[in-house]
C-alpha cells in the first residue's frame, strides 16, 4: 500500500521489526543509518568487502532485480533465479554475504529460509528465527 504522494506503507510487522532492529543497534552505541555506499550493513564495525560483486552473474547479466525478490509462493521466479546463480563463479561468496547480513531475497541461489537453516547450523546458540 501506498499513501498518495508519499513512500510505501510498511506493515505493522515490519514497522516492528523495523523499531527493534533500530533500538538494539542504538544500546549498542551505533547508528542505525549505519551503511555502506551500497545500501548495505556493515559487519562489526567493518565495511563489508563487495569486490565480488563486480563478477556476480546476476550484476553481469543486467537483469532486473525484481527476478532475485520473487513474490511468496512464486517458484517459477524463484527457479529462474536459482539457474542464473547456479552458473555464477561468486555463488558462495554471494550466500555467506547474505547469511551473515540476513538479507532478503534470493542471494547465492538460497531463499531466505534456507539461510536461516544455514545460520542455525553454523551457530547452534542462535534462536530460531
Amino acid at each position: 500500500m501506498t499513501a498518495i504522494g508519499g513512500p510505501p506503507r510498511l506493515s505493522d510487522a515490519a514497522w516492528r521489526k523495523r523499531e527493534q532492529r533500530r533500538r538494539l543497534l542504538e544500546a549498542a552505541g551505533r547508528d542505525y543509518r549505519d551503511r555502506d555506499p551500497y545500501g548495505l550493513p556493515h559487519l562489526d564495525g567493518d565495511a563489508v568487502d563487495l569486490s565480488w560483486r563486480t563478477q556476480a552473474a546476476c550484476l553481469t547479466a543486467g537483469l532486473p532485480t525484481g527476478l532475485f525478490f520473487p513474490p511468496r509462493g512464486d517458484w517459477k521466479s524463484l527457479a529462474s533465479a536459482r539457474q542464473v546463480c547456479s552458473g555464477c563463479p561468486v555463488r558462495t561468496d554471494c550466500r555467506d554475504f547474505a547469511v551473515r547480513t540476513r538479507q532478503h531475497g534470493v542471494w547465492g541461489g538460497t531463499t531466505e529460509k534456507e539461510r536461516r537453516r544455514l545460520r542455525r547450523v553454523l551457530d547452534p546458540t542462535e534462536m530460531a528465527s
